[in-house]
Order: C-alpha cells, then sequence, then structure tokens
C-alpha cells in the first residue's frame, strides 16, 4: 500500500545532536473518508529510546 502526506504538524521537545541514533514511530488514530479520498490520521514522534521523545505531532495521509 501507499500513501501520500497531507498535512503534518510536529513539536520539537528536545535537542537532537550528530550521532544521535533516532527513530521514527506512529499510530493510525483513525481512518475517514473526505470526498472521494480515504484519509488515515496518525500520531507521529521521533524517539531517541521509548523513554526519550525528541519530536511529536500528527499527520494526515491519504490512501492509495
Amino acid at each position: 500500500a501507499s500513501a501520500c502526506l497531507r498535512r503534518l504538524q510536529v513539536r520539537f521537545l528536545g535537542n537532537v545532536f550528530a550521532g544521535d541514533r533516532v527513530a521514527a514511530r506512529g499510530v493510525v488514530t483513525g481512518v475517514r473518508e473526505e470526498g472521494a479520498e480515504r484519509l488515515a490520521d496518525l500520531d507521529v514522534w521521533l524517539e531517541r529510546s521509548p523513554e526519550d521523545r525528541v519530536l511529536a505531532g500528527t499527520a494526515t495521509v491519504v490512501l492509495a
């Protein structure tokens, strides 16, 4: 399956320095129809570890 990014809103929660390893994560919070498009809403974040999120926000993607 593929998707196209429609909206991304994020907030930086901490600094990331050269050499830091981060992982991008996300979870689908809902799927909806808008006109002829099927959209998925997500909570998204970057983390150095599960206890150390450095960025958090929301996204909406168009499902193909």
